[in-house]
Formats: C-alpha cells, structure tokens, sequence
C-alpha cells in the first residue's frame, strides 16, 4: 500500500511598512511658486534607496500627488534612519513638492487610500530593507504605529492641511461694490510670472440673478487665461441687479468635478450690487469736459460745441430740450436734441454768447427736460419716448407716429442746471 503524504505550504503574508505620514509645514499656505513643500513618510525599519535600473540622482523616485484636482508628483528628497525613542527602528522617506504656477489645492494631497494603492514612477530606483533587502510594502500598518511617540495616522496627509494658494483675486483691480448695469472689470494675479505654458482657471457665481461673467448675456461661467510670462489676466464682470453675490476660482479639473466631489480647491470673493441708479442728462462742453465754461460774447455763430449725455443707453430715440437761463443769454442752434437709440451722447450741437446789456462774458448753459418721461427695458427692448411740448408732440407725430402708451412703467431723467 503506498503512503500519501500531503505537505502543506504556510503562506506568510509580508507587514505593511508605514507607520507614520506628516509634515513640518503643517497648516502652511503657500502661495509663490517655487517653494519647496516637504512631507515624510515613515517606515517601520531601516531602508536605504537603492538603485537597481541605472537610475540616475537627476530623476529620483516620485510619489503621485492631488494639485489642482489633476495630477502631480513629488520627489523623494532624502532618507533618514533613527531609532524612535532608542528601541523601534525608522525611517523617514522624505518627499518634497516644488509648487507651480497655478498651483491650487486645499489641502494638498496624496493620491492613495485604504483601498487605492499609491502610485510612483520608480525611475529605475528603489526602496529596500537593509535586513533583508525587500523593497519597501508602501501601506499604511496601523498595528505598528505609535501614535504616542508622535508618529500620525494620516493616509492622504490631508491631516496636515497645507494649502497651495498661488492664484488670487487682486484686491485693487476687482471691486467689491458694483452698480447694476456698469460693466467692470476685475483681475486674478499671481505673485510669479506664469510658465513655461499658460494657467487657465474658471470664474463662476451660483448668483445668476445678480451677476454675470463675460460679454455674454446670461454667462455666470467664464474660462480665463493667464499668459505665459504673465502675471494676472482680466476678466468682465456686470451686476444685473441689486443684491449680494458670491464669485469662485477654480482650476478646470476642480470646476468639472463639482458635481461629483462638491467645491473643492477655491477662492472666492462677494460681491454687492446696488441698484441700477436715475437715468440722468448732463451737458458736456467740448472746451471743458463739464457742463460749466467760461466764454466770451460773440456774434458769430457756431463758436462753441457741446453733447447731451445719458447716463445709459436706451432703446430707442430719447428727445431732450436745452435751454438757457436767463433767457436771452446765448444762441443755440438746435435747442431740441435727439439721442439716437443705444446712443448715451448726442452728435454735437452748436451755441453762441450774445452781447447782452449789463452782462460782461460768464454764462453757464443749462439743460431741462420737459415731459421727458420713457420707458426702460435695456438696449435692444422696448422703449417709448415721450415728447418733450404739445407743439413739438404735433410736429413728432405728423414726422415720426407714436405708439399709443403701453403700460409699462416709466423713468423720468434726472437734470441739474
């Protein structure tokens, strides 16, 4: 009869070697690119470097990173051997990240996870026990860890909380205090000129009622640029209509990911709106830039020049009257102006001082509207001027029929002599 033996094989799974991931830059912001980020890995053991491919000391091991919401690598720097309180050997495997134009994480991260192994790019490189010549197991052994000696269990070194922040909003140039309607424009800068390539991020507002972002009606969402050797870039924001909104930055890979990881990496400022003013006229003289000169009398015609001003532009033709007090004083040629629609100035119009008895030179011109009352819905809606006297209003109609009134609300101009 023969004999069976069956010999069995005891598989001994290998211990995981981290006990400890942290930093001295700890609850750091940097915001300057070039700065040198370190953080440590800890491994149970004394482990050296060890080349094992022609590796060379110009591209060392790397450990992937989380900036921007993409990808990004981090060096190993050094290592270090000790024995932790004189009995538990260790060592640190020092990493350091060099920050980048652009750079914007909060915090920055290690990509890697109880369940997501972390990822390198060996380089022909490795990191082996100097017992036994195994390479380093790069998981985290919770059992070996103590965290009473100061070692951390902190898998993504989000604990550490170091902040990359080198894109801000420019405090100067991006104005907290808008007026609804006027166009602005606000600025991102960096401390560092931009490169080798170009930084692209995205302004957008959740206030879509209150602001828009770019030339576009309607846009809360605007990719921006920042060129190559560039340190800030420009972008047009537009209050719509009273109230308070809120504007974010964040890098592209970020804003894509918001409706998955929420809002993440950003910096964002608030912004107040205050309602679209009056409409107003003023008269602007083209001598002086202001609706007050000092001129001499004259009997030539023509010898001065001025516009009609709005403060917006309006959809449709807006008739404005100019007259001058005390009556007599000075000529003007049209004294019933049109400002064509979409227009805020009037093409110029021509005025001249009489010689008047008693009086020696200084006149100051001034406007007054006269049942000037229109309706509003910006450039490209509906909009009904009203006409300005009963014989201009029959001269109007027979030249240019009205409307009859509509019902919509109207805004009267204001006017100061």
């Amino acid at each position: 009869m023969g004999l069976f033996v069956l010999v069995a094989h005891l598989a001994v799974a290998r211990a995981d070697d981290i006990v400890s991931i942290k930093s001295d830059y700890a609850n750091m912001v940097f915001t300057a690119s070039g700065a040198a980020v370190d953080f440590k890995i800890t491994l149970a053991g004394t482990f050296a470097l060890t080349n094992i491919a022609g590796g060379v000391s110009e591209r060392l091991p790397q450990l992937r990173m989380v900036v921007n919401g993409d990808v990004a690598w981090a060096s190993i720097h050094a290592l270090n051997q000790y024995k932790l309180v004189g009995y538990f050997d260790r060592t640190d495997v020092i990493f350091r990240y060099l920050v980048r134009p652009g750079d914007m994480a909060q915090p920055m991260t290690i990509y890697g996870s109880p369940t997501l192994p972390y990822q390198f790019e060996w380089n022909g490189w490795d990191v082996r026990n100097t017992a036994n010549g195994n390479t380093a197991v790069w998981r985290f052994d919770p059992m070996r860890y103590q965290p009473a000696l100061g070692e951390v269990y902190d898998i993504e070194l989000a604990k550490a909380n170091i902040t990359l922040r080198t894109l801000a909003f420019d405090d100067l140039h991006s104005p907290v205090a808008v007026t609804a309607g006027d166009p602005m424009l606000w600025r991102v800068s960096s401390i560092n000129p931009v490169g080798p390539s170009s930084v692209s991020f995205v302004v957008w507002t959740p206030a879509t009622n209150v602001l828009q972002l770019g030339a576009t009606p309607g846009q809360t969402a605007l990719q921006v640029n920042i060129p190559s050797g560039a340190t800030s870039a420009d972008f047009l924001l537009k209050g719509l209509a009273g109230g308070t909104g809120d504007v974010y930055l964040q890098r592209i890979a970020d804003y894509q990911a918001n409706a998955t990881r929420g809002v993440t990496n950003h910096i964002k400022r608030s912004v107040s709106v205050t309602p679209q003013l009056t409409p107003t006229l003023r008269v602007v003289l083209l001598d002086t830039g202001s609706d007050i000169a000092t001129l001499n009398e004259s009997t030539s015609p023509n010898t001065g020049a001025f516009q009609i001003e709005l403060s917006e532009a309006f959809s449709n033709d807006v008739w404005v009257s100019v007259d001058v007090t005390p009556a007599g004083q000075s000529n003007v040629t049209l004294r019933n102006a049109i400002l064509p629609l979409c227009v805020c100035r009037s093409p110029y119009l021509f005025y001249w001082p009489v010689q008047c008895a008693g009086r020696n030179g200084a006149e100051r011109l001034v406007r007054r509207v006269s049942d000037a009352g229109y309706n509003q819905s910006g450039c490209g809606g509906a909009l009904r001027a009203a006409l300005l006297s009963d014989g201009l209003r029959q001269q109007r109609q027979a030249d240019h029929p009205q409307p009859a009134g509509d019902g919509r609300s109207h805004r009267q101009p204001r006017s100061a002599s």
